[in-house]
């Protein structure tokens, strides 16, 4: 530290020592408990200097990698430094800085040790921490929409724009009372930041339908949820268009002059804004973005969706779902509408004459869906789709679904099975569905049940007499299923009561925590904490937690179907049987076949 700090010194080992400094030692977390609590604030503040006054002798960039990691360093390792880095301005220098060089080597890593300290302190220092974004973020978006900036500078923005929104609107609160903090300046910061979204996802629009060679149509997940959590705020019922300030866009000299006057611009709001982009063009590159903020939306802020949205956007996406030929955008036109029907399940406060109106238009999109299955490319969206209209209860389930299970035109897959788990836990299956396939699997002379020609199909059963020759393995034994899926599907089939069979295995405890998602992010718990407190009072909100009835019953019976049962069991029978004749011990079969083994 005493050679960086010398001038003379530093011109001649500084760059060698920084890189000694950078991949021996603060890679090395061992290294880091050696380290006292005023050598990592010092480390802090000599390379800062160096960062804010660049030296000829010290690389820039590896200054820039030398305060991501000290900065990580001090937040993991340090007890006091909260305060103390509050009162610290090197970030806002540092971002202030860049705008005035126009230059942005290393600020990449400065803005990842950004996003790293007001991890840190939000937590304890909320208020501070949303001024500091305040007092940042309108210097980010000039330098977005004035330099040249690489792919892995816009993403580090993009994350530390989020992460303010989480901070300012924790789970999406949209005023005080709920648990947000706003001020007039961040509302500001959120309209030009709405504006240069919309500016940037048509501007990756137009690259896409103007560039040579394949391009993916799709926008990045990151880009379209910061879209989707800043729509939710922006978007009111009641205002359609906003005149803003563009602060963000005046020169350096303007920027100085505070009489300067700042320009003016017209932004329109609202689900207009998202039906028109879906209408106005056939392009995908143009309407596969704003199908994937409409779902992203839908799906992370249902309760906002406006009721009298439904029936205009379903017009839209009914009006694409077909197209599905014509180009790649059916996979997001299946999502999108998935979220719209998991949406309006929820919805209480339709009226008889929309529910008629909307009713009319799912039963298209569940007839159109139905027809797409047999397409690999999409069937997985298709039956999510299926799956959602089914769990919102928006179509009568009819026979032309179950013989999607029954027959050939699909082989079992992931979704698949969770989509036939959902409807044999929602519905009643029929005894018989006509399908034409009996005399491709046995006898003729013997009549088959649904549920027989279920267990049939999930099983790739062949003709009984052509087991032994058969060398396909069906997709039981190599394809990812949910855990238990098949197990409760088939157990279930051979109940006389299969629906209250499948809703009793669904219960069960040890059923159930394989079906937890995956953890939240861990800002989620930060999230959690804002909720919970206010900016006024020192008391805490308490939220009670209220615990169901325990759903597992011990006592709970169900009678079996004799036939049904013995039909599994020769089924499970011939698939051993075919395990076995393919096995061999040159051949390397999947975890799932071994476990079958």
């Amino acid at each position: 530290m005493d050679t960086v700090k010398d001038s003379s010194n530093r011109a001649i080992y500084g760059a060698d020592c920084s890189n000694i400094l950078l991949k021996d030692i603060l890679s090395v977390r061992k290294y880091w408990c050696e380290i006292s609590q005023q050598q990592w604030l010092e480390l802090f503040s000599v390379y800062f200097e160096l960062y804010l006054k660049p030296s000829q002798d010290i690389n820039r960039v590896l200054v820039a990698r030398i305060i991501q990691a000290v900065t990580k360093g001090c937040c993991s390792q340090t007890d006091k430094l909260d305060r103390k880095f509050l009162n610290w301005d090197f970030f806002p220098k540092a971002i202030q800085q860049a705008r005035q060089e126009k230059s942005s080597a290393g600020l990449n890593h400065i803005l990842e040790a950004f996003v790293i300290f007001l991890k840190t302190l939000a937590v304890n220092f909320r208020i501070r921490v949303c001024e500091l974004g305040d007092e940042i973020l309108p210097t980010l978006l000039y330098i977005w929409t004035q330099h040249r900036l690489n792919d892995s500078l816009k993403e580090v923005i993009i994350e530390l724009f989020q992460l303010q929104i989480y901070i300012h609107h924790p789970k999406g609160a949209r005023t005080q009372e709920t648990g947000s903090y706003e001020s007039r300046k961040w509302r500001s910061i959120l309209y030009n930041l709405y504006d240069l979204l919309v500016n940037e996802i048509s501007h990756i629009g137009s690259r896409g339908k103007y560039s040579s060679g394949a391009r993916n149509i799709a926008v990045k997940e990151n880009l379209i949820e910061l879209m989707a959590d800043v729509c939710h705020q922006v978007f009111n019922e009641g205002t359609r268009s906003l005149e803003i300030s563009q602060s963000y866009t005046t020169t350096q000299r303007e920027f100085s002059d505070c009489s300067a006057p700042c320009k003016k611009k017209k932004i329109e709001l609202g689900w207009d804004v998202i039906k028109d982009h879906l209408q106005k063009s056939q392009n995908d590159f143009d309407l596969v973005p704003w199908l994937q903020i409409a779902a992203q939306l839908i799906s992370k802020y249902p309760a906002s969706f406006p009721s009298c949205e439904l029936s205009p956007l379903l017009v839209i996406l009914c009006q694409l779902l077909p197209q599905q030929r014509r180009g790649e955008r059916t996979p997001y036109v299946s999502r999108c509408l998935m979220e719209v029907a998991l949406c309006q399940g929820k919805k209480s406060d339709l009226g008889s004459s929309q529910k008629s109106d909307l009713l009319k238009l799912w039963i298209k999109i569940w007839s159109i869906t139905l027809r797409g299955i047999s397409s690999e490319q999409i069937q997985a969206e298709n039956f999510g789709l299926l799956g959602a209209i089914i769990r919102g209860n928006l179509v009568e389930v009819d026979r032309e679904f179950w013989k999607l299970f029954t027959g050939s035109a699909c082989k079992p897959s992931r979704s698949a099975v969770c989509c036939l788990t959902l409807a044999l836990t929602t519905c009643v299956a029929p005894e018989t569905v006509k399908t034409g396939m009996e005399k491709n699997i046995c006898d003729v002379n013997r009549n088959f049940s649904s549920k027989e020609l279920m267990m049939k199909w999930l099983l790739f059963c062949q003709l009984e007499e052509d087991f032994e020759d058969s060398t396909e393995l069906p997709p039981i034994l190599h394809s990812d299923f949910p855990h238990l899926a098949l197990e409760k599907i088939l157990v279930s089939l051979t109940m006389k009561n299969c629906k209250d069979a499948m809703n009793f295995f669904q219960s069960v405890p040890e059923c159930e925590q394989h079906e937890k998602s995956t953890e939240e992010p861990s800002f989620s718990e930060a999230e959690k904490l804002f909720l919970q407190t206010t900016f006024d009072k020192m008391d805490f909100l308490t939220i009670v937690e209220e615990h169901g009835i325990e759903k597992h019953q011990s006592s709970v019976g169900f009678s079996v179907h004799q036939n049904l049962k013995e039909s599994l069991d020769r089924c499970l029978l011939g698939l051993s049987q075919q395990l076995l004749n393919n096995y061999s011990s040159e051949v390397r079969f999947s975890k799932r076949t071994k476990t079958c083994i």
